[in-house]
């Protein structure tokens, strides 16, 4: 803490005070990411641009299926989220087939909503 210099007065110029290194480099604009890519239990990469793909993939409800799409979740991690639906009867078992494959619990519980239209939690089934 020694190296910083504080003003030594409210109206010196704080501009003043903080400066960067003469060896620094200043990073180019950051490139935007337009969307990460989703695998199950997390993000994996990310996209600067759209990307088109037409593979037939499940759909579960309009606002599941922008909720995923937009969060750039894999055919594969569809294709999971697909057959923990298909194999539930509950929000919880849901919740649990998918929890173990590394999605967090939450998220899960949010999913299992949006693609049910209950917003009933786990606990009260």
């Amino acid at each position: 803490m020694s190296n910083i210099r504080l003003p030594s007065s409210p109206t010196q110029n704080l501009t003043r005070t903080w400066r960067m290194p003469a060896n620094a480099s200043i990073p180019s604009t950051p490139k935007a990411i337009y969307q990460h890519i989703r695998e199950i239990d997390g993000i994996c990469g990310a996209l600067d641009q759209p990307q088109f793909d037409d593979t037939p993939l499940p759909s579960f409800s309009p606002v599941a299926d922008w909720y995923l799409q937009a969060h750039g979740y894999t055919s594969k991690a569809l294709l999971h989220i697909a057959c923990a639906h298909d194999t539930s009867s509950s929000c919880q078992d849901f919740v649990m087939a998918i929890a173990t494959k590394g999605m967090p619990i939450a998220e899960a519980v949010f999913l299992w909503g949006l693609i049910t239209s209950d917003d009933r939690v786990a606990d009260n089934e």
